[in-house]
């Protein structure tokens, strides 16, 4: 597996490739939330028009975004069983997850699945975006100004997982300390459409993400458009980027 590369295919084939406890320290991730059940079709991978042509519910051009909560935790389950074999000692996950007005279960049965799978959730980062649309179809339900970003490493590293924390002094007693860091950053929601992704990730997010804990190898599967590439990915560390569940239409998280 060569470093600073992109593999154009499913993330979890770029998983098995890689050799065990050697394949990266970091994952920078956004998965698909099982939140699509807009349209009732069980095959969300296949286009489906919804009131003569003017709207597509399909998000992905190779993922079903529509399961049940059973056969996501499966996925998520496998996923990580992937993650726990390949990823390197003290390693990490920076895990981007939501939850949807019409299954806010999933969400929530994902990160016991993921916890069953021998994973801690270490911290909780809370990302503030710059506007959020505002959620006026509901009589009881806040509009959503932030997401979260699940820190999740093996639970036997809760206390050895890397982070790029700063030392600041070492008390009489031998015992380190270091310059605080806040589980909260604020950035725009993403980089706009290009010709190369319909619903870009946002950048300036990931930069803040990796400036607090990547070091290594980082293995993505968040692209970008040519034009800007990652570039503080070059100050931290390597990177590993599969192109997997590409979105086909802007978010609609």
């Amino acid at each position: 597996m060569e470093i600073n590369s992109i593999y154009n295919e499913n993330c979890i084939a770029t998983l098995e490739r890689m050799e065990d406890e050697n394949g990266f320290d970091f994952i920078i991730t956004s998965p698909p939330y099982n939140t699509n059940v807009k349209a009732n079709a069980k095959n969300n991978t296949l286009t489906v028009n919804v009131k003569e042509n003017q709207y597509t519910y399909a998000r992905y051009d190779g993922y079903d975004d529509s399961r049940t909560n059973e056969e996501y935790c499966d996925f998520i389950a496998n996923l990580f069983k992937q993650i726990k074999l390949k990823m390197r000692p003290n390693g990490c996950v920076l895990w981007n997850a939501s939850y949807g007005n019409e299954n806010a279960d999933a969400l929530f049965l994902s990160l016991t699945t993921i916890i069953n799978q021998g994973f801690s959730i270490a911290d909780i980062i809370s990302w503030k975006k710059t506007n959020a649309l505002p959620n006026t179809s509901s009589s009881n339900k806040a509009t959503r100004i932030c997401e979260f970003v699940y820190v999740i490493c093996r639970k036997e590293e809760i206390k050895t997982f890397k982070a790029n924390k700063k030392e600041s002094s070492r008390r009489e007693s031998g015992q380190m300390m270091y310059r605080p860091f806040v589980n909260f950053i604020e950035a725009r929601n993403n980089d706009g459409s290009n010709p190369y992704n319909k619903a870009t990730f946002s950048i300036e997010f990931v930069q803040k993400l990796i400036e607090l804990y990547v070091g290594g190898v980082l293995f993505t599967t968040l692209l970008w458009e040519r034009e800007r590439p990652l570039s503080p990915a070059r100050k931290w560390a390597s990177t590993i980027s599969a192109a997997s569940f590409r979105r086909t239409k802007c978010n609609m998280r």
